[in-house]
């Protein structure tokens, strides 16, 4: 079996059990792939079984990531001695169970873990709630980027003490009190977030377009909801940065 037989961007060398990868397989920038192993769609289940008893962590890991991997196998995954396969597992287990479990000491334990379960689309909401007061920034931007984040936990990180947490609020929540107030907002960052959320109204990107700072009006421009005629006149902005956005949106 060949290296892109089984992985994304995979090259022509066979894989070799028991560690199903070449020795410098995962270096960056290797054969496309700099950040890693994954594995293609669609490969038979007994192959995935296979690859989750590597010898090589990278290769669990990718197991732990594969949206095609069996839920019993991803659970085992939780309990794997290397830490970034027991993450990467954690993100993809449905696993109620296990998900309370690996944030049992909250607030302490390794905050990547608590990362984690913060991105796994399937996590209860009170694990989401907990997780969005954690001490931890990148925990928190992770719940507010989760599709599964009850709006009411995303809104109230619109308040958040971490300027990039409140800058992911802002950019994600359907509040429109939260989106009015930012878009009116004496703060240019706030009203650059508000102006690439795609929850904007129309009438609200229709004034963001004539924002005295390039920056929120390229986010008006960059912005899927930006109506076509908001675009037509960005596209003459006299800063090129802007114009050229509106243009590419076009």
């Amino acid at each position: 079996m060949l290296c892109r037989d089984v992985y994304q961007g995979g090259c022509d060398r066979p894989l070799v059990e028991p560690t199903w990868c070449h020795d410098d397989e995962w270096q960056p920038d290797v054969d496309g792939r700099p950040t890693g192993p994954y594995l293609r769609r669609g490969l038979p289940e007994a192959l995935i079984r296979t690859l989750a008893r590597s010898q090589e962590h990278e290769v669990r890991q990718a197991v732990g990531l594969c949206q095609d991997a069996p839920e019993d196998v991803i659970d085992e995954l939780v309990g794997d001695p290397d830490e970034d396969v027991r993450n990467a597992a954690l993100g993809q287990t449905r696993s109620a169970r296990l998900l309370h479990e690996a944030i049992a000491a909250w607030p302490h334990g390794p905050w990547r873990t608590r990362m984690a379960v913060a991105s796994n689309p399937r996590c209860p909401t009170d694990i989401l709630e907990l997780l969005s007061r954690d001490p931890e920034t990148m925990v928190r931007m992770s719940v507010v980027t989760n599709r599964a984040t009850p709006e009411h936990v995303v809104d109230a990180r619109a308040n958040d003490p971490g300027y990039a947490v409140r800058s992911l609020a802002l950019s994600h929540t359907r509040n429109p009190a939260l989106i009015r107030t930012a878009a009116a907002s004496a703060d240019e960052q706030d009203r650059q977030r508000v102006a690439e959320n795609p929850n904007c109204p129309a009438n609200l990107l229709e004034n963001l377009a004539a924002d005295p700072a390039k920056y929120v009006r390229f986010s008006v421009a960059s912005n899927p909801a930006c109506p076509r005629h908001v675009r037509r006149k960005l596209e003459s902005d006299l800063d090129p940065f802007v114009a050229n956005m509106a243009r590419t949106r076009r």
